[in-house]
């Protein structure tokens, strides 16, 4: 029917086509090095070989070659920022010296485009859905619809970028997910899961920073409804920007250890904490309890009378990179 509909309209204008770049009832079409099938799009065959088959590079030219080749197929590539992100840095001035974890990129890079999946063709008539998430090494997200994936995105981030507060990196996703995929969204409703529940409210919120100025008016024009997903349900995104073993992590644990024991210490030359203490002892029922060495006031521990100690406090729950302020 559609190929009756094409041969008309070019007998209608007089136009030609070349027998030999023609081909009909085919299964498979090639399509700008992508392969276009009845089930969706997939890589062709003869560039995976090429990238596995790629020797290791010398020289900064034969690494733009491998990243460019790979880069071009990165939206079917779980993490693909992360793993490449060894590679990258040695494109930097002065920077090119082949090490270990080059080594295991490139290698993780190549069995990585060894295993990629096939992508939906997008249906422009049902909604996209996006998926984000944020971790210390870098932002991902992954497009669906209707629950078969369409594209992948994965950033690295820079030094800077990484000590930036969860709040902003899980923003940064979903601007840099709308950037990307903008042909897919404009113009129609799309949904946004993240594990940021504060971000569910961005709308609402009452705006107070520049950069949240800069986030609103990047949104304008676009129609979407962010949902909140515990990051235990939102296993797409969540899996590709969370390592184990992460240093963030390693960094709230001795930073909390660190703060109690401070506090401890203290409360054993504090007049109050001792007084009150004592009250504990002797009146089980009381409102004031101890618990691993802490007085606790209704439940809430009680912070000695130090000046030096308190303005730690406060600087750990809203200056750190880990406190609970954005």
């Amino acid at each position: 029917m559609h190929v009756q509909q094409t041969f008309e309209i070019l007998r209608q204008h007089q136009f030609f086509v070349k027998e030999s770049k023609c081909a009909f009832g085919q299964q498979e079409l090639e399509h700008l090095r992508h392969i276009i099938t009845n089930h969706g799009v997939k890589v062709d065959d003869s560039k995976i070989t090429a990238m596995v088959a790629w020797s290791r590079p010398t020289n900064i030219s034969e690494l733009h070659g491998f990243l460019g080749l790979t880069g071009y197929y990165r939206k079917f590539v779980q993490n693909y920022g992360n793993i490449a992100q060894p590679l990258t840095n040695l494109l930097k001035k002065n920077q090119f010296g082949w090490h270990d974890a080059a080594e295991a990129a490139f290698l993780a890079l190549k069995q990585a485009m060894t295993t990629i999946p096939i992508l939906a063709m997008p249906n422009f008539n049902e909604a996209f859905t996006i998926e984000t998430d944020a971790s210390g090494d870098g932002i991902d997200a992954v497009l669906t619809q209707q629950g078969k994936l369409v594209a992948y995105m994965s950033r690295a981030l820079g030094i800077t970028k990484k000590s930036w507060s969860t709040y902003a990196k899980e923003m940064l996703a979903i601007l840099e997910a709308i950037r990307l995929w903008r042909p897919y969204l404009l113009g129609k409703k799309f949904y946004i899961q993240t594990d940021q529940r504060s971000l569910k409210y961005f709308v609402e919120q009452r705006i107070t920073t520049p950069e949240q100025q800069k986030w609103v008016a990047k949104l304008l024009g676009y129609d979407y409804e962010i949902i909140y997903r515990p990051g235990r349900e939102n296993s797409d995104a969540d899996a590709l920007s969370r390592k184990q073993g992460s240093p963030i992590l390693h960094h709230i644990f001795t930073s909390q250890v660190s703060v109690w024991q401070k506090i401890k210490t203290a409360s054993q030359q504090d007049p109050y904490i001792q007084s009150m203490g004592r009250i504990a002892n002797a009146q089980p029922n009381s409102s004031f309890t101890w618990r691993n060495r802490l007085l606790l006031y209704k439940g809430r521990i009680v912070v000695p009378n130090d000046a030096t100690l308190r303005a730690t406090l406060l600087h750990e729950m809203h200056d750190t990179k880990v406190g609970g302020h954005s």
